[in-house]
């Protein structure tokens, strides 16, 4: 019954997260702004922790002891981490790693000093945690450029849109199991049903696929969907 709730500070630039219980918020660790990644943060509701990537690597925090843990340390290239999915018994957690070059804390701190975004590239990587192993699996590595990943723990699939098309691989090889044309820039969401939504990040057109790549439903108009838990 308790909520995560998350505040934005400006002075410092901070996302700060609460437990609320009740009328009561209780704080817990958070990371400043600019080191935080969009989707990079997941509540595991069965083992009760706040799993989230800061500075030092990808951790957890267990509402019980009300302690940290480091999960996948921060190793010698920096990296951020993002699009965090849980199976569904959050015995495993997959993540897309990302490598910058130059390193990330160069490219932050650029802008500050120049007034200008320095020129950089992206290389992706799907892994692995095991919580009952502890340890961390590279499933596949993605070197273009891609600006939607999708983790499916429950029929096993990871899609990758990138180049004008969406790539469906098996989760636990990331061997490609079908390309999909799709010429424009999309976004992917896994729905209740199973199905993904696929939509158009410029273009207002949506459809949805099943696990086997199929068009299933027809095109609707809009942008930013978002569907009812």
């Amino acid at each position: 019954g308790d909520l995560v709730v998350l505040k934005l500070t400006q002075s410092p630039a901070t996302i700060r997260w609460y437990l609320s219980k009740g009328r009561k918020q209780i704080p817990l660790p958070s990371p400043p702004i600019l080191q935080q990644r969009r989707g990079a943060s997941i509540v595991a509701h069965k083992r009760r922790q706040l799993i989230y990537w800061r500075e030092q690597g990808i951790v957890r925090y267990d509402f019980n002891t009300k302690k940290e843990k480091l999960l996948v340390a921060l190793d010698s290239d920096i990296f951020r981490a993002g699009e965090f999915r849980l199976n569904e018994s959050e015995d495993a957690l997959y993540f897309i790693r990302e490598e910058y070059l130059p390193h990330w804390s160069i490219i932050v701190n650029v802008p500050h000093k120049s007034g200008k975004s320095p020129d950089f590239k992206v290389k992706y990587t799907l892994l692995v945690y095991s919580f009952k192993d502890n340890a961390c699996r590279l499933i596949a590595n993605f070197h273009e450029f891609g600006s939607s990943f999708l983790v499916d723990t429950r029929n096993s699939l990871f899609y990758h849109w990138s180049k004008r098309k969406i790539v469906m691989a098996d989760l636990h090889s990331g061997n490609i199991l079908k390309t999909l044309p799709e010429p424009n820039i999309v976004k992917l969401a896994l729905l209740p049903s199973g199905n993904i939504l696929v939509w158009g990040f410029h273009n207002p057109g949506a459809y949805q696929l099943d696990s086997a790549g199929r068009r299933v439903a027809s095109t609707f108009k809009g942008l930013f969907p978002s569907f009812s838990p």
